[in-house]
């Protein structure tokens, strides 16, 4: 088999609510409603796919009608090798609300289905998670899941997902090569405040001194950081026009650090790929744009002006 990514995490359907105008608390607001499936594991292994990344993505469905749905869509990507475990239970669901500015304002999610990816699931496909040139896992699937796949596989990138489920990557941060958290997933970790940009390299440090090798934060409006023990990197987001749509950007950040790692490019490189495959899902109603590939990338860091520092 040639060299390839892997991606092991969630896929579920996601359910938004995005509001015409601005939105009042405790009261109804017009707006419109759709179903996408999204997942932070499916959007980044179908990104990977729309990228030219030779990629294979484990992951859980349900038996409901919403399951129905969910591998109807995956069954979209023939070039996105897909290992299915299918269990009895509901699906996973992810509603959520955006106000009139495309910006996600609160969610809820129904995770539990995840649970069902355990190591005893995982070790049927031993060899392939050792063999990936890449392993890139979400954390909705279980804490012992992850230090399995971290025991097999050295070269691996973690997304925290969230604060409560970052939480999960404590006993393991001296087995995680990259971590790609944001700043509050990075304050949870760390249980620091980070206001300023020496508080966030003291934390960054604080990780490094634990064992992770590198760490690819992303700071939102003021851009990322590329942090290991030889590089601080901090780079600006270019100018961005036409946002539409904020859900799913982290997920294409991470989507390009990967893309990025199996080219084995440089870190101002990656954090530029990175940021370029957000902008192109930002511009996009979907969380996962159609508009993503390589060759809009390269064109996009063409007429982009990146500002960084060391």
């Amino acid at each position: 088999m040639n060299e390839y990514c892997l991606v092991i995490g969630a896929t579920n359907l996601d359910i938004c609510g995005k509001a015409n105008n601005l939105l009042i608390k405790g009261d109804s607001t017009l707006g419109s409603i759709k179903e996408t499936v999204g997942g932070v594991g499916h959007n980044i292994a179908v990104n990977l796919a729309l990228l030219g990344i030779q990629t294979t993505f484990i992951t859980t469905v349900g038996n409901d009608s919403f399951s129905l749905i969910i591998q109807k869509e995956l069954e979209k990507y023939p070039e996105l090798e897909l290992i299915v475990n299918k269990v009895e239970h509901s699906s996973g669901l992810y509603l959520y609300i955006e106000n009139q500015k495309g910006e996600m304002i609160n969610a809820i999610n129904q995770m539990e289905i995840n649970n069902y990816l355990t190591p005893e699931v995982l070790s049927e496909h031993k060899e392939l998670i050792k063999k990936a040139k890449l392993v890139i896992i979400d954390t909705n699937i279980p804490q012992e899941s992850i230090g399995y796949i971290l025991s097999l596989n050295p070269n691996n990138l973690i997304d925290p997902v969230s604060c409560a489920k970052s939480q999960k990557l404590l006993p393991f941060l001296n087995k995680i090569k990259i971590l790609k958290p944001n700043l509050i997933e990075l304050e949870t970790l760390t249980k620091r405040t980070i206001k300023t940009e020496s508080e966030l390299i003291y934390a960054c440090k604080a990780l490094i001194e634990l064992g992770v090798e590198t760490i690819i934060a992303t700071r939102g409006k003021q851009g990322a950081l590329y942090f290991d023990k030889t590089t601080t990197l901090f780079v600006e987001n270019p100018t961005v026009d036409n946002i539409i749509n904020t859900t799913g950007a982290g997920d294409a950040f991470c989507s390009g650090v990967s893309f990025s790692l199996m080219h084995n490019l440089s870190p101002l490189d990656i954090i530029k790929v990175a940021m370029e495959c957000s902008i192109i899902t930002m511009q996009s109603e979907s969380p996962i744009s159609d508009k993503l590939n390589q060759t809009r990338i390269k064109e996009l860091i063409n007429e982009s002006i990146f500002r960084y520092r060391t």
